[in-house]
């Protein structure tokens, strides 16, 4: 179900994908508990991009568990050609916690050398997010769900997010190629 034969930004009505429930809700709630986990005990950085935002790069500080690691090998397997690509190391996977009134400014992801010079490929796995901090891609809000994944191609596309509104904040486990 969550397969795809070929994926090609310029075959789809959208430049973005989302596949639906790709994470289980025990994964999603393993996620979940995860980041609050990193989150007091510090090991989420605030993020200079933006304000009321945290961020760890899992592969340079140990963050990467076999669940994060399950899950690259299922989105490796998941879209096609993804497999045997070289993986993002400027941001790799990340742990990304936006507070009630943070938000995403509106930019592309800039590579400027070697293989993520061509395109950056970003798989985000919703993890805990209301309506009010759904992704904004290209001027269009992105419908995804909690345990969703949507991908995109980050260095083409204007991406980014309203401020999260409510009480709960969000939290999303993103992966790069």
């Amino acid at each position: 179900a969550n397969s795809l034969a070929a994926w090609r930004q310029e075959d789809l009505q959208e430049p973005w994908l989302v596949l639906r429930k790709f994470v289980s809700e025990a994964e999603r709630l393993l996620l979940l508990e995860s980041a609050v986990t990193q989150m007091v005990k510090g090991k989420l950085l605030p993020n200079p991009a933006g304000p009321r935002r945290f961020f760890r790069r899992l592969d340079t500080t140990g963050g990467v568990d076999s669940l994060i690691e399950a899950l690259t090998q299922r989105l490796e397997l998941a879209v096609a050609e993804l497999k045997g690509r070289p993986r993002d190391e400027t941001l790799g996977r990340v742990c990304s916690y936006i507070d009630p009134g943070g938000f995403i400014h509106e930019h592309r992801d800039k590579y400027t050398s070697g293989p993520m010079a061509l395109a950056h490929l970003r798989a985000n796995i919703v993890v805990q997010m209301n309506q009010s901090g759904r992704p904004i891609i290209a001027g269009k809000t992105v419908p995804v769900e909690e345990g969703d994944v949507w991908i995109f191609f980050a260095s083409h596309e204007l991406h980014a997010t309203a401020p999260v509104q409510g009480l709960k904040p969000r939290f999303v486990f993103g992966f790069g190629w």
